[in-house]
């Protein structure tokens, strides 16, 4: 009897933990969206995903693609991932960003010619886990909000900076 309810105390436990990493997610990425309704629909260098903000194996990820600014007719695709226990910091400078452990944040850099052909593509680590949100001056509730959810998921993240 007291293996089973130890049993479903674990199932409940981790099916909250998932739907609070589940939350995280879903904050990300109505907020992209959100800031996508900003831009002036002409704006061709805008940010746009190609792979929603997710979380699989407690490491958050996104890919997202914006043109190439040192060519014209090329696309530069970059993929962003962080384990969820190396994120220290939720902050705001001129752009929303995760601020985690030294070298925690690998970002792969994939440069395309309009043939959808690799011209070139860097990989490296970093701490600083950018999500491109940058448009919103009112985001204030996005702070709050991103804490309490990586808090109810167990992690522990602090908020100090958020300039608007």
């Amino acid at each position: 009897m007291k293996k089973s309810i130890s049993i479903m105390l674990l199932l409940f436990i981790g099916n909250y933990t998932f739907a609070q990493t589940n939350k995280i997610v879903k904050l990300l990425n109505n907020q992209f969206e959100k800031e996508q309704k900003i831009y002036d629909e002409y704006v061709a260098d805008k940010p746009r995903l190609i792979q929603p903000f997710q979380i699989k194996n407690d490491s958050l990820t996104f890919e997202l693609t914006m043109p190439y600014y040192h060519e014209e007719n090329k696309a530069e695709f970059t993929r962003r991932s962080v384990h969820l226990k190396d994120i220290e910091e939720f902050i705001k400078d001129m752009n929303v960003l995760f601020v985690a452990k030294e070298g925690s944040v690998k970002e792969i850099v994939t440069v395309k010619d309009g043939k959808g052909n690799i011209v070139k593509k860097t990989g490296y680590n970093t701490h600083l886990f950018f999500t491109e949100l940058r448009k919103d001056y009112s985001d204030d509730p996005l702070q709050e909000k991103m804490i309490k959810a990586f808090q109810k998921a167990g992690y522990i993240i602090t908020s100090e900076y958020w300039f608007n």
